[in-house]
């Protein structure tokens, strides 16, 4: 009998309780995602389509290279659809 490779696969083990935090987090990426995702579209859509006082403007602006700088330094590519992560560490890397 032979076994066709099926791709990639990873489990996650959270030793409970306490790990409930990370096991949360883990669990709750999706939503994180979207929350990066809503937030860069609020901020593109601000600047495209609302009429905003010149002073509005330029601070939208401001924070949505905040928002941009502090997604670079975390790894996080937020144009993408859905956000994700940019950078992950080879199998034979370690902290």
């Amino acid at each position: 009998m032979t076994h066709e490779p099926r791709g990639m696969h990873a489990t996650l083990h959270f030793p409970l309780p306490e790990c409930r935090t990370e096991l949360m987090d883990a669990l709750n990426t999706a939503q994180w995602q979207l929350v990066v995702w809503d937030m860069q579209q609020s901020l593109r859509n601000m600047l495209k389509w609302d009429e905003l006082p010149e002073a509005e403007h330029a601070l939208v602006e401001l924070i949505q290279r905040k928002f941009y700088d502090i997604c670079a330094d975390r790894g996080i590519e937020p144009d993408a659809d859905p956000p994700y992560m940019v950078k992950l560490a080879k199998p034979d890397e370690t902290d």
